[in-house]
């Protein structure tokens, strides 16, 4: 019916005008009413001047002569004749590609829209980068739905990140593609963008640290240095759209999460874990119960042969102690007292101390993730083990092998065995004695020093 309207009118306009004289061409939006001109003066194509409509509509849709007929079916709008540096970088892009079951990729109407395309004013949060994450819904709802309830989605601020701080906004990749920005070996610098901007001033206190402590992290190094696939990236541990902060019950970073966390790439590890000692009250919400961040760190995880390790060799004794020596939580929890102390007079605990990396540690011990009570048969520290246990070391030809009998958290010989007994009231008795013989010596020999002046 529409365009019977357009036809009659265009006619009628031809009768008025009379044999000889020019047939003035009606204006697009006299057959196309479902436009208003003043909305579309305000889109981006409009340019403001509603008397410009139609030029702006021959732009995209071509010239063409309105007859009684009407007019030819236009050409396929091509926004790449003007827009020639967004449509190149787009036909490498993963919309470009078809997907099944269609004639076509993404095209731009899908994203911006036909007609309505609003000029984003300058000033706005974000500077239009918001608006983006509305064209992506489109498609992606349920990973819009998952980024509206995280950080990036409820923040305020006109520079957190979007959809196109991520993926690209014309040049988005599969993230399998080795040059897409969501590539694993590429999410660790995405994020970075951001999170080491020192321009950025809402992000949390301490942020650009650990972004920082990441890149020389055993996992950082990884992925830039040797570029490994396995190894752990921001999204492995903060998850990629649905990102919240550790104190949401939710979150995969929260306390209870962490040992399954870390469990998906180190699973012997997390068994062990969870057969320990520590693993049993874990698992009974002991809150004072060390987790895998506790020990070695969230982002400046490093290799155990690493000096600034808390893992490495001389640090695990003051890495154990942090909790092994606080009194208030070995109260709390009914832990045998007086460890720093036993272990810091033993030999081992003196040779640590100066900087031998060989001797005997808490871990050397008492393994560093299967930590059982001495009890338990499975325990390095059982009676039937410590032979094996200090033979590591101490091997089995070796007379200081018989000091297997002995042990080392105690306070008194006699608590140990009584051949270690025995050893100290010689030895103090021997120290007295020396003592004694030297300072007598001392005291004659001043004697006959002032008797010959």
């Amino acid at each position: 019916m529409k365009r019977l309207a357009c036809v009659f009118g265009v006619a009628i306009i031809a009768l008025l005008a009379g044999p000889g004289r020019a047939v003035a061409q009606p204006g697009c939006l006299d057959c196309h009413d479902d436009m208003e001109a003043e909305a579309f003066a305000k889109t981006v194509h409009g340019g403001g001047d509603a008397a410009q409509v139609d030029k702006a509509c021959r732009a995209c849709h071509g010239a063409f002569e309105v007859t009684d007929d009407g007019h030819d079916t236009p050409d396929p709008v091509n926004c790449g004749t003007c827009h020639q540096d967004s449509a190149k970088v787009t036909a490498g892009s993963v919309h470009h590609a078809q997907r099944e079951g269609e004639t076509r990729g993404v095209g731009c109407v899908d994203c911006h829209g036909a007609h309505g395309i609003e000029k984003v004013p300058e000033g706005t949060p974000g500077n239009g980068r918001r608006a983006a994450n509305a064209m992506c819904a489109k498609c992606h709802k349920v990973a819009m739905e998952e980024h509206a309830t995280g950080r990036h989605g409820m923040s305020e601020s006109a520079t957190v990140a979007t959809c196109v701080d991520c993926h690209g906004a014309h040049d988005v990749l599969d993230r399998k593609d080795p040059r897409s920005r969501a590539f694993r070996l590429n999410q660790a610098a995405t994020c970075a963008a951001c999170h080491l901007d020192p321009k950025r001033t809402d992000l949390p206190e301490g942020s650009q640290k650990m972004v920082a402590d990441y890149f020389s992290s055993i996992h950082g190094l990884a992925v830039a240095k040797s570029g490994l696939l396995v190894s752990a990236t921001c999204v492995d541990c903060h998850g990629s759209h649905h990102i919240v902060g550790q104190k949401d019950p939710e979150s995969q970073l929260s306390r209870a999460n962490i040992p399954a966390l870390c469990g998906r790439c180190h699973l012997g590890v997390e068994t062990l874990y969870r057969e320990s000692v520590h693993g049993e009250f874990f698992a009974r919400g002991n809150t004072d119960v060390p987790v895998c961040t506790d020990c070695h760190e969230s982002h400046a995880i490093r290799a155990k042969w690493d000096p600034q390790s808390a893992s490495y060799a001389t640090n695990v004794p003051e890495l154990c102690l942090k909790c092994h020596a606080d009194q208030a939580l070995i109260a709390r929890n009914g832990l045998t007292e007086m460890r720093s102390e036993t272990y810091n007079r033993s030999y081992h605990g003196a040779a640590s101390r100066l900087g031998d990396k060989t001797v005997a540690n808490c871990a050397s011990c008492h393994e560093a993730h299967d930590i059982r009570r001495s009890t338990d048969p499975k325990a390095a520290t059982h009676a039937s083990n410590l032979h094996q246990t200090c033979g590591r070391c101490h091997k089995s030809d070796d007379p200081s092998a018989w000091m297997a009998i002995g042990r080392i958290h105690l306070t008194t010989a006699q608590e140990s065995h009584w051949v270690a007994a025995l050893v100290q009231h010689v030895y103090w008795i021997l120290i007295s004695f020396t003592m004694v013989f030297f300072v007598g010596f001392i005291l004659l020999d001043l004697r006959r020093h002032f008797r010959n002046r």
